[in-house]
């Protein structure tokens, strides 16, 4: 498939379909890493979680991605944070899986990135989770967004086996 995107900054009259790309690509690429009840849970309390993004958006800084006026993608993040060593966190970068692959990802977070040069900040950081699957060998495999982080040119810093749901937190620091 091919299709013409757009990329533009997120409003707050953007919440709701953020959050709608942000739950189908969840029950999508963490089917089978993330236990069903919890995905399921994560999809009901989509009102819940839309009135906390309300509530927190002034601080915010986020992109969606749009084909005819359809939000098929978001990046969003802060410039908040409590942690010297970084000035900015990407909290979170969806793509409705039924657009993967046509390189919007990659558009977000380069525009993401550039919106943070722009506010001469340094360093972003980014949490992601995967599910460590070890392979033959013994060694674990990192996943597809890892691999996409990198990508990007971002540096897998720390890991964590403490997540409550068994996968890996991962931090990540692109110099801007």
């Amino acid at each position: 498939m091919s299709a013409q995107f757009t990329i533009r900054p997120a409003t707050y009259e953007d919440i709701s379909e953020i959050l709608k790309v942000n739950n189908v690509t969840w029950n999508s690429c963490y089917k089978g890493y993330i236990p069903d009840d919890i995905l399921q849970k994560h999809s009901q309390e989509l009102a819940i979680r839309i009135s906390k993004w309300q509530a927190a958006w002034q601080n915010k800084i986020g992109f969606v991605a749009e084909i005819n006026g359809q939000i098929i993608g978001e990046a969003t993040g802060c410039l908040q944070g409590t942690i010297e060593d970084f000035d900015c966190l990407l909290n979170t970068l969806y793509v409705n899986p039924d657009y993967q692959g046509l390189g919007i990802g990659k558009a977000l977070f380069l525009r993401f990135t550039e919106e943070m040069k722009n506010q001469n900040k340094h360093k972003l950081e980014i949490h992601t989770i995967y599910k460590g699957i070890p392979d033959e060998n013994g060694h674990t495999k990192l996943g597809p967004s890892i691999s996409f982080y990198q990508k990007m040119g971002c540096q897998l810093t720390e890991t964590y086996d403490t997540h409550p749901l068994g996968m890996i937190d991962v931090l990540m620091i692109k110099e801007l």
